[in-house]
C-alpha cells in the first residue's frame, strides 16, 4: 500500500537510486481511496525522470490523474486512450449477463464453499437432503435465487428454459456431463453462453485411462500412437493425390514420351 511506502521511505528503509521502473496502477482510484498525499510524497522523491520509466493507468482522466502526469511523467510521455469521446465505449463492447446462471464443480465441497462466497447463489449436489434441494430449485426458478453452484446432479433432467450462462469450473471427467452441463442453456428458444474454465494441465488425467487402454489394446507403439493422434489433430490422417504442377488435390501430373518429335502449332 502507498501508506506503507511512504512510512519506509521516511524512515530511510528504501533506497531508490537504481529505481528503473515505476508503476502507478488505477490512479483514479488512489484518488477516491484517500492517498493523494502518499503518492505525490513517493512520486516525488525522484527527480531525475531521465533515470527511469514512469507507467500510469486509469480507468478515467480525473483531472488530479491528469495533474500527477504532467508532473510526474517525462515532457515527451506517450498516452494511450482506449476510450477516446465516446463516454458509454465500455457498454458496446462488453456483454452483460444478468440473468439465471448455472455454476459447475466437480466436488460437493467445492460448490458449497463457492456458493457461500457468492452473493444470492446456493449450491446444488447431492450431499444435500432432496428436500432441501427442492426448496433451492424452487427458489431459483421463481427468481429467489439467481446463481445455482452445482456438481453434476444439476446438470440432467432439470428443466429451466431461461438460464442465459453456464461457467464450468473445470473439464468434468466424462463429455456427456459436458454436454449435458451446457445442454442448461439455449433451451426452449432462449440464448445462451456457456463458458468452461481450465488448467491445460488439469484435463491430462481425464485421459490416462484412456491412453493406457489404447496403448494395451491397440498393438500399436506409443510412438505409433503418438503420431496417429498428432496427425488426427493436424487433421493430416491420408495423403490425398496432388499435381506436381500446380499442387492442387486430386491432381496428377503425367508425362508423355514419344519416338519421335512433337511440334506445337505456332
Amino acid at each position: 500500500m502507498s501508506g506503507r511506502s511512504r512510512d519506509h521511505i521516511e524512515r530511510g528503509n528504501i533506497d531508490l537510486s537504481t529505481l528503473k521502473v515505476r508503476i502507478l496502477d488505477e490512479a483514479d482510484e488512489m484518488l477516491r481511496m484517500g492517498f493523494v498525499d502518499d503518492v505525490e510524497l513517493i512520486l516525488g522523491k525522484v527527480k531525475d525522470l531521465s533515470k527511469f520509466q514512469t507507467l500510469l493507468f486509469s480507468a478515467t482522466l480525473l483531472s488530479w490523474v491528469k495533474g500527477i502526469s504532467s508532473r510526474f511523467l517525462k515532457p515527451d510521455k506517450k498516452t494511450v486512450d482506449l476510450v477516446g469521446n465516446e463516454k458509454m465505449k465500455a457498454s458496446t463492447n462488453v456483454s452483460v449477463f444478468g440473468g439465471y446462471t448455472f455454476i459447475f464443480t466437480e466436488a460437493k465441497e467445492a460448490a458449497s464453499g463457492l456458493a457461500e462466497a457468492l452473493p444470492g447463489a446456493r449450491a446444488l449436489h447431492g450431499g444435500i437432503q432432496e428436500g432441501q434441494r427442492e426448496v433451492t430449485l424452487a427458489g431459483f426458478r421463481s427468481g429467489k435465487y439467481m446463481t445455482l453452484v452445482a456438481t453434476n446432479v444439476a446438470a440432467r433432467g432439470l428443466d429451466t428454459n431461461d438460464v442465459q450462462l453456464i461457467i464450468q469450473c473445470e473439464p468434468p471427467l466424462d463429455v456427456e456431463d459436458y454436454i449435458h452441463r451446457s445442454g442448461r442453456t439455449g433451451r426452449a428458444g432462449y440464448s445462451g453462453v456457456a463458458f468452461m474454465l481450465y488448467d491445460p494441465r488439469s484435463v491430462i488425467p481425464a485421459f490416462k485411462s484412456v491412453a493406457e487402454e489404447l496403448l494395451n489394446t491397440s498393438g500399436l507403439s506409443a510412438v505409433d500412437l503418438l503420431s496417429k493422434a498428432l496427425a488426427k489433430a493436424a487433421g493430416y490422417t491420408e495423403i490425398k493425390k496432388r499435381s506436381l504442377l500446380s499442387s492442387m488435390e486430386n491432381h496428377v501430373t503425367v508425362l508423355l514420351e514419344a519416338g519421335k518429335p512433337i511440334y506445337s502449332p505456332s
